[in-house]
């Protein structure tokens, strides 16, 4: 069976060519398809219909050029995560006008299900590990979350398995990780990292929790290097309680090649002290003064002090306010500190998540008001 006759007329396919792939793409997302990402010249021809002699072919060479789709292998194409926003009717990017400062929300799909329709979520951050089952990622299971999110930043699943850790090992390779990540059409990925900030105090020694973090992230970077997704890799830097640490990490990225467009921080959400935390990313934002930096779990009252050094942070906090401490916390700006307000009556978790959320993003929306009045970097 051949092409079917373009309905979309003669012109130019362009960006009605990106909403039909679009489609498809969260077709398959929804049915579970093990082919999420990919689409031959075949299907592509297929999906939109037939168009004068080299058109098409033509139309996908612009989209590769103008950063919309990706060429893998020569014979697939893969939607870029700008794509996605473009489909969905959002800016390709991060033109005027966005805010300065990114906020993932960090949770399960249970929470997440729970708070939709609350705020307006863009961005969320999963750990890996709550898709592994029995040896194998549940792709499905991930992809109807996926399917929610506009924006998805996939985190590798240490907090998931720091218990378990056999020889500091994950139970998944690094290719299993990335297959995976892209299975799911995650728009950032992080590298596998062994966070210092949990696992030193269990016996693994700093110096080999960086060197060990630093060759996964390799691994990683290379596989995707190869895959033609290099962009979406997200290395993380990690140390435990030096500045110099961080910085170690960084050079050995770098002795093997490694650059990025945005840098992971990693082992600053136990952090207590925000003196600290604050020297280690001035010293990170030094070294790295062009690239975006993002900062995994970083205590608010952190974040607070070093809001002028990031460029993005993830927090699951507005859960654990509910579900450990059944309490509302309200954000005061005029103190810049939340309230906590413990009901007397026991409201329904769920309840506590959608008013969690919603002070969350007001605190936020005063993060970015804040990192708009800090100096340039010049």
């Amino acid at each position: 069976m051949g092409p079917r006759k373009s309905p979309h007329g003669a012109s130019s396919p362009g960006l009605s060519l990106i909403h039909v792939l679009a489609t498809e793409y969260r077709r398959r997302l929804l049915a579970g398809s093990a082919r999420k990402l990919t689409f031959t010249y075949e299907e592509i021809e297929q999906l939109y219909g037939a168009t004068p002699d080299g058109q098409l072919r033509e139309e996908l060479e612009r989209l590769v050029m103008g950063g919309l789709l990706e060429e893998v292998g020569g014979r697939y194409y893969v939607l870029t995560p700008d794509a996605l926003r473009l489909a969905e009717g959002h800016p390709a990017g991060a033109g005027p006008g966005q805010p300065e400062l990114d906020i993932y929300v960090a949770g399960n799909r249970y929470a997440l299900e729970s708070v939709v329709g609350s705020v307006q979520i863009s961005n969320w951050l999963v750990g890996a590990g709550v898709f592994w089952r029995g040896g194998s990622f549940d792709v499905a299971r991930a992809a109807r979350l996926r399917a929610r999110v506009p924006r998805l930043f996939l985190d590798s699943g240490a907090q998931q398995f720091y218990r378990k850790f056999k020889g500091f090992a994950y139970p998944y390779s690094p290719r299993q990780y990335l297959d995976f990540a892209l299975a799911i059409g995650a728009d950032l990925i992080a590298t596998l990292d062994l966070p210092l900030d949990i696992l030193a105090p269990r016996g693994l020694p700093v110096k080999e929790g960086i060197k060990k973090t630093v060759e996964y992230g390799v691994e990683i970077y290379s596989l995707a290097e190869g895959l033609g997704v290099r962009q979406r890799v997200v290395p993380v830097l990690q140390g435990y309680t030096d500045p110099s640490e961080w910085l170690e990490s960084l050079d050995l990225y770098k002795s093997h090649g490694v650059e990025a467009e945005v840098w992971g921080v990693g082992s600053l959400c136990m952090m207590s002290k925000p003196r600290l935390a604050e020297r280690i990313l001035r010293e990170v934002r030094r070294a790295l003064p062009r690239a975006r930096l993002h900062v995994f779990g970083v205590d608010l009252n952190v974040l607070k002090r070093v809001v002028c050094l990031v460029d993005s942070y993830d927090t699951s906090v507005w859960i654990f306010w509910a579900k450990r401490y059944g309490t509302v916390r309200v954000w005061d700006p005029d103190s810049e500190s939340f309230v906590k307000l413990k009901p007397y009556v026991r409201y329904p978790t769920e309840k506590l998540f959608r008013l969690n959320i919603r002070e969350l993003f007001r605190f936020h929306s005063h993060m970015v008001e804040k990192k708009r009045l800090c100096p340039r970097i010049q």
